[in-house]
């Protein structure tokens, strides 16, 4: 159960860590000038 729990949290801050990542790469992009 402990070790369970342990890697269900691990995947969550994985999941989270990768979330933010893209979200920072998503509001970098758009400051970027658009190309038509």
């Amino acid at each position: 159960m402990n070790s369970s729990t342990r890697d269900t949290a691990a995947f969550v801050q994985m999941a989270e860590a990768m979330a933010a990542t893209a979200g920072d790469a998503a509001a970098a992009a758009d400051t970027l000038p658009k190309r038509v």
